[in-house]
């Protein structure tokens, strides 16, 4: 209940639970490459090795996933203001 009640006030409607798991799985993805260990962040010089351990694919990967969400509130919320501006019109 309270994931509807956030999900409503945050995006503006209940998005379901399938679109509810997916963000929780973006945001639990982001929560832990916030906390990995970059080499660059202590040895600019090893830098390369955030490629190897493959840090680098996982946050862009995450990356593309929450700008594609976002991207999609975004584009629903035009659409229905569209619609809301529309139904006025008439």
């Amino acid at each position: 209940m309270s994931q509807d009640i956030r999900s409503r006030c945050i995006l503006g409607k209940d998005y379901g639970e399938d679109n509810e798991k997916r963000l929780h799985e973006i945001a639990r993805n982001v929560s832990v490459l916030l906390g990995a260990f970059s080499f660059q962040d202590f040895y600019p010089g090893f830098g390369w090795l955030d490629y190897v351990t493959g840090l680098v694919s996982r946050l862009n990967k995450t990356a593309n996933e929450l700008d594609a969400h976002i991207d999609e509130v975004v584009e629903q919320h035009i659409e229905t203001k569209k619609l809301g501006e529309t139904d006025r019109q008439r």
